[in-house]
């Protein structure tokens, strides 16, 4: 595991277990008859034959079934806020937990990652949880690591395409607030 500043709590369940949940979230994005037949595909990754080391103690497997399940990630997803939130804080966790912070897997990884993130339709639940994932995933790297500057990057073109900034209405700036200082809303709403 590699040193960051953020510590990966998996909450509940065992590798196993979470990279099937991963791949049920994946499925939702899918047509109706090829969902089964994905998660049975990620599922049959995850089977330990005897004699063959557990996934517990094996990370390259590890890293070979992530990188498969990372490979499949084409957008958001089809949940909630929250679960494409939770969703992204899993994958964080486990790139993270898997690779050396500045190996070249992890900058591979995140160049494949961030973009799709950021490429979701522009539709104002999308953008929020766009919003949030990178965030979570900025504030997830080490203060010092040189990954934190593509994420910011990404994060900042999405606030920007996504906000807009609106000269606020309110009375004559406080001496808490400095003149001109105006209110950041949704580009939706000066362009309806």
């Amino acid at each position: 595991m590699s040193t960051t500043d953020a510590v990966a709590i998996f909450a509940e369940g065992t590798f196993e277990d979470q990279i099937a949940e991963l791949a049920g979230y994946i499925s939702d994005s899918r047509p109706e008859q090829e969902r089964a037949s994905y998660v049975q595909s990620i599922s049959t990754t995850l089977v330990v034959e005897k004699g063959q080391t557990p996934l517990s103690e094996d990370i390259a497997r590890r890293r070979e079934v992530f990188s498969r399940l990372l490979g499949d990630v084409k957008g958001l997803g089809e949940g909630t806020e929250r679960e494409i939130e939770g969703f992204f804080n899993l994958l964080y966790a486990h790139l993270l937990n898997l690779w050396p912070i500045d190996s070249s897997e992890t900058k591979k990884h995140l160049s494949t990652l961030v973009p799709i993130i950021t490429s979701s339709p522009a539709i104002p639940q999308s953008n929020i949880a766009s919003l949030k994932s990178l965030s979570n995933f900025f504030n997830t790297l080490p203060r010092q690591s040189a990954l934190r500057l593509p994420v910011y990057k990404a994060l900042l073109d999405l606030a920007s395409s996504t906000m807009s900034y609106r000269p606020s209405k309110s009375p004559a700036p406080t001496s808490k607030m400095a003149p001109g200082v105006g209110n950041l809303v949704r580009r939706e709403e000066c362009f309806p």
